[in-house]
């Protein structure tokens, strides 16, 4: 017994997975004679047995699935130890595969998991009947224990490549969905670049990169976190030290890594559309001579609806001869972001607010605007950076960032004139000029972005 436990131990040392099954079956059917040998995984919900392995006389053979249904390895199945020397036919009269084969004597030994559950079986056939059946039990019971557990740690190897699969699934939508987005922020990039032609494209762009690096940068941390769990996982299996606390906290710590990179995502995506939304609201300009006035008048006629809920009244002072050839959406565009700007950050449970627009000639061809709210002011060292690509002080309210910038690229790109805050000891006070009736703005009537959004 002795020489035969040590060749076998010598033949299937250093072996693992299907490799191991393969030696062990050809060991254990040259030491025990047997015609036939099969290893087999159990599967309980169908009631039936594949083999994972199977020796006929003395070779490898075509692997099979049977019914457990009036055989032997049922008995095995429900976890017992059967060993039938002779005349097994006659007791399992049903068993089609006994008959076929003419087999005489059957041995099969449960294999058990972890948990104590029958998950497969070791079998012997014999076609004529066993002498030594002692001889053949003890080696099935040494070396059923060592089968089992390479069997479940096959089974753990498969359902940790199935998670795997599906994490990489996830990934790869995550990643479709990124480059999705990404594709569609070159895509908005290229509309303004045609579209703007502003000297502060470059900065607004850094602005959409710095923004969107966040989220990814998430994303990226929780794949990576995702990574290392899995190679403590698989180191676990690998060491046979993998236990079902160490799985469950793997698969929950997954679950919560795949939920916030799916949110960093989403955020990711929303401020794409945003910016993209910017981009997209655009109509043909036309040079026109207008009164200034009177637009101006007529475009806060248009903003009243938003000046209501906080009870805001805009007051306009301007004369009424002051007459200039100009691009008027831009102009639309200008004040319907500064109004907007006050009613996000200025006017927030005051009372008696005021925007005040005092508009002046200061020369033949350039107009001075004062643009002034009575409202809570800035705070700090925001007008630092009042002008920056998406800073905002209100981004829980919807704020993005983006209006007071477009002002400026509009005012200093556009109208070619400049812009600054003037000191107040209350609310906001912006100043800007404008060129107007000259060659320069003419020649600008084509597309130009007409976008009002929340600062």
């Amino acid at each position: 017994m002795e020489k035969h436990v040590k060749h076998i131990i010598e033949g299937v040392s250093n072996a693992y997975g299907l490799d191991f099954f393969e030696r062990l079956t050809l060991k254990l059917d040259q030491v025990i004679g047997a015609d036939f040998t099969f290893i087999a995984q159990i599967d309980e919900r169908k009631h039936r047995s594949e083999t994972i392995t199977y020796v006929e006389n003395g070779k490898l053979a075509k692997n099979f699935t049977y019914s457990l249904a009036d055989t032997p390895c049922a008995d095995v199945a429900g976890n017992s130890v059967c060993c039938f020397p002779s005349d097994v036919c006659s007791l399992y009269p049903d068993d089609q595969i006994l008959i076929d084969l003419e087999l005489e004597a059957y041995v099969g030994t449960p294999l058990h998991d972890s948990k104590g559950k029958v998950m497969g079986l070791m079998v012997a056939l014999y076609k004529t009947p066993i002498i030594k059946q002692e001889s053949v039990i003890t080696l099935f019971q040494i070396f059923s224990g060592r089968a089992a557990a390479e069997m479940e740690r096959l089974e753990y190897e498969r359902s940790l490549q199935r998670l795997n699969d599906s994490l990489d699934l996830k990934v790869q939508q995550r990643t479709e969905d990124l480059s999705k987005v990404i594709t569609q922020l070159r895509r908005t990039q290229e509309q303004l670049v045609e579209a703007d032609k502003m000297a502060a494209l470059g900065k607004l762009i850094a602005g959409v990169a710095h923004e969107v690096n966040t989220p990814l940068g998430l994303t990226i941390t929780t794949h990576s976190m995702m990574e290392l769990e899995l190679s403590r996982l698989d180191k676990k299996i690998t060491q046979g030290q993998l236990s079902v606390d160490d799985m469950n906290l793997y698969l929950s710590k997954t679950d919560q890594a795949l939920r916030l990179q799916g949110e960093t995502l989403i955020r990711a995506k929303t401020l794409i559309e945003s910016f993209k939304r910017m981009a997209a609201e655009q109509h043909y300009l036309e040079v026109e001579t207008i009164n200034v006035k009177d637009y101006y008048q007529q475009l806060l006629t248009t903003l009243e609806p938003l000046c209501r809920p906080k009870d805001v009244k805009v007051v306009l002072s301007c004369a009424k001869e002051i007459c200039i050839k100009t691009l008027p959406g831009l102009h639309a565009q200008v004040i319907t972001n500064l109004v907007n700007n006050s009613l996000l950050h200025g006017f927030n449970g005051l009372q008696d607010n005021i925007i005040s627009i005092q508009i002046s000639q200061i020369a033949a061809d350039e107009i001075e605007v004062d643009f002034i709210d009575n409202g809570s002011g800035l705070c700090g060292n925001s007008g630092e950076h009042l002008f920056e690509p998406f800073y905002t002080t209100a981004r829980d309210q919807g704020g993005t960032g983006l209006g007071l910038s477009i002002v400026y690229n509009l005012i200093v790109q556009r109208l070619h004139g400049a812009i600054k805050i003037k000191p107040s000891q209350r609310g906001l006070h912006l100043v800007y000029r404008f060129k107007a009736d000259t060659s320069q703005i003419c020649e600008q009537s084509r597309s130009e972005p007409q976008v009002s959004t929340p600062c």
